[in-house]
This record gives C-alpha cells, sequence and structure tokens, in this order.
C-alpha cells in the first residue's frame, strides 16, 4: 500500500504520461505517434513526455473492470511507475509492432509486475471488499461459526487476500490468458476473467474465515488460561 501511495505522489509531483500503442487506442494516433518519441534521458529512463502521453492515452481507454474515478487513479499511479520503473529500450519494446523481437515478452512482464499490478492492485481490494458485503455467501460462512458478526472484518481480509494475490501472481496470471487468447489485448480484461484469479477471489472467503476462527479460538485459550 505504501509503495502505491508513493507512486500516486510521484504522479502528482510531475505528472508523467507511452504512446498509444500497447495498451489502448488513441483517437488522436499522431498524438503517440513512435517515430516522434523524444531520446531517452541520461540514465536511459523515458522522459517525462513520453510517460505523460503513456496518461493520456490510458485515460482514453475504457479498461475492464474499472469506474472513471479508478481508471484516473489506475492512470496517474502506472503512468509514475512506468517512468520510475522502465526504461527507454523496455519501452521500445512494449509497441505491438515489436511483439516478434527478443525482449518483446520480459519487457511486458516487467510492465505487468512492476506497473500494472501495483496499480489495479489497490481498486481490486476494494472492488472484493465491497463484493463481500453485498453477498450471501459470506454471511452464511460466519454465521456456522463461532464469530457471526465480524462480516467486516472478513470482508476487508477478503479484500487484502485479493490485493497481495494480484501482486504477486497477477502479472503471470495475465501473461497465460494473453498468450493462451491472441486476440485478447486488455491485460486488465485478460486479469478479470482469469480462471486463476476468479478463484481467488472465492476462495478469499474461507481462508479468511479459518483464519479468524482460529485466532477467535486462540484469543479465547489464552484468556481461559489467565483465569
Amino acid at each position: 500500500m505504501l509503495k502505491i501511495i508513493n507512486i500516486l505522489f510521484i504522479a502528482i509531483i510531475v505528472l508523467i504520461p507511452i504512446t498509444e500503442n500497447a495498451f489502448g487506442n488513441s483517437s488522436e494516433p499522431d498524438k503517440y505517434d513512435m517515430t516522434v518519441i523524444q531520446t531517452p534521458e541520461k540514465d536511459n529512463r523515458i522522459t517525462k513526455v513520453m510517460a505523460n502521453n503513456f496518461y493520456e492515452g490510458c485515460l482514453d481507454t475504457p479498461y475492464h473492470g474499472l469506474s472513471k474515478d479508478e481508471r484516473l487513479l489506475f492512470c496517474a499511479c502506472s503512468s509514475a511507475a512506468l517512468h520510475a520503473f522502465m526504461n527507454y529500450d523496455e519501452y521500445l519494446l512494449l509497441s505491438e509492432s515489436q511483439k516478434s523481437e527478443l525482449g518483446y515478452q520480459e519487457a511486458y512482464l516487467k510492465m505487468m509486475e512492476k506497473v500494472f499490478m501495483p496499480c489495479v492492485a489497490d481498486p481490486l481490494y476494494k472492488q472484493q471488499q465491497k463484493e463481500c458485503l453485498k453477498k450471501k455467501a459470506p454471511r452464511e460462512l460466519m454465521n456456522k461459526t463461532e464469530i457471526p458478526n465480524h462480516i467486516e472484518t472478513l470482508c476487508d481480509c477478503s479484500g487484502q487476500y485479493v490485493r497481495k494475490y494480484i501482486e504477486e501472481f497477477g502479472a503471470y496470471d495475465v501473461m497465460e490468458k494473453l498468450n493462451i487468447d491472441v486476440n485478447e489485448k486488455d491485460p486488465l480484461r485478460a486479469l478479470f476473467r482469469s480462471s486463476q484469479v476468479r478463484e481467488q477471489r472465492g476462495r478469499s472467503y474461507e481462508y479468511c474465515q479459518v483464519k479468524m476462527y482460529n485466532k477467535e479460538r486462540l484469543q479465547r485459550g489464552q484468556s481461559e488460561g489467565n483465569r
């Protein structure tokens, strides 16, 4: 979470955006023309102008599963992370026309690991938390235990579980999904439709219920032992 806050702080200071290219289709293709991008900075990092172009292209992309407000935060976070973690050479490889080039897969995976997944993890945490509070299954699960009134705690745990999974494994799930479905271009849609992610979102309820139940039993045992 601290990592995401730091990235957003950078975004507010420099408001940085790559091209139309790999992750969206802009209505102004010339604005994101790869042939007019600038030379890299001295440390081979992409320029702030290039990152700002990415930001603007990101805002024009209706990423699957994100609301307008979530997309604003995601785009600010991801453009800042792009400038912080991706170098100029990796950036050039992200164009769809470079897909067959050596190094494309490595650059794309790094983009998912360092940029997209950390920035989409927090919106997914909040979505999972809200979804949990609305569903009957988590409440029914809690009612079967000795701690039926802690649904808010369960749902926060469920959101945290999903966020951690996305940060650690989301990039690999996306890469697998994109390799299977060559027509899929939206990494976030691939993420939301990933069978592994859907499985983990469902599994989070039982994981958190068991975690809470064991914690409750431990606390009760300690309390009784102190009598």
